[in-house]
């Protein structure tokens, strides 16, 4: 069914089942397979962003509520041993955060954009979706018309390729828009660079049951797992506040 979906580009069913695929591989010990699965259900979520603030968001958001695939990865990475890349994903999870946040208060930077390039992007996505519900439809039936589904497939293939293009287009001459809409994160030693030898920077994650922490100097990277459901944190920075 999985395969099937990726064929189709039938994004919601994907989003859905790799983080549950991803667990059920972390529970069997097998991390590098639960690894892909969870970064492929990120990259969807990336690939969602062009709809900030529309439909197809919206629900992201409310899947994200339900199950983070951030979350399990960070996780999993620190079982594999490999703190840095968990903190690179630590701050892409806070930049998509902040983009949902922006989405939510209805926020508009897509003003420096060009109009004809927004309308373009949103034609694509648009046809995109069309031609999904189309291969479900036909894969639905009892004879499938492998001519028509191969046609679709090939249309599906062209306005991904258009849609590329059109996304390079609008980084390279709306600024502003890609900074937000694509923002970048930086690795461990990108940071690094930005430190003096006194300084250091300390970062943290919060999952369901587990707090992750850094600390970042500039020749050197700590790491520490908290065992703490995030209610639980949630009510010591309440008494601390208080």
């Amino acid at each position: 069914a999985l395969k099937l979906a990726k064929e189709i580009n039938e994004r919601n069913f994907q989003q859905l089942v790799l983080p549950f695929l991803g667990e059920f591989a972390e529970n069997d010990g097998k991390f590098v397979e639960a690894k892909e699965y969870y970064l492929e259900a990120i990259a969807l979520l990336e690939e969602w962003r062009t709809y900030l603030g529309g439909e197809e968001e919206q629900k992201v958001a409310f899947l994200a509520s339900q199950f983070t695939p951030f979350d399990r990865l960070v996780q999993v990475l620190f079982k594999m041993q490999q703190p840095e890349e968990a903190l690179y994903y630590s701050e892409k999870s806070k930049a998509r955060g902040t983009l949902e946040l922006l989405a939510q208060r209805q926020i508009d930077f897509k003003s420096d954009a060009d109009p004809a390039l927004l309308d373009k992007e949103a034609q694509l996505n648009n046809s995109l979706d069309r031609i999904s519900q189309e291969l479900i439809s036909e894969h639905a039936q009892s004879r499938p018309n492998q001519l028509k589904i191969q046609n679709l497939l090939t249309m599906q293939k062209k306005d991904r390729q258009e849609l590329e293009q059109v996304t390079d287009e609008l980084k390279r001459k709306s600024p502003k828009y890609a900074q937000l809409q694509y923002p970048t994160t930086l690795q461990v030693k990108d940071i690094q660079r930005l430190l003096k030898p006194n300084e250091k920077l300390v970062e943290y994650y919060v999952g369901p049951e587990q707090l992750f922490i850094w600390v970042v100097g500039s020749s050197s990277l700590q790491s520490v797992k908290i065992d703490v459901k995030k209610e639980e944190l949630l009510k010591l920075v309440q008494s601390l506040r208080q």
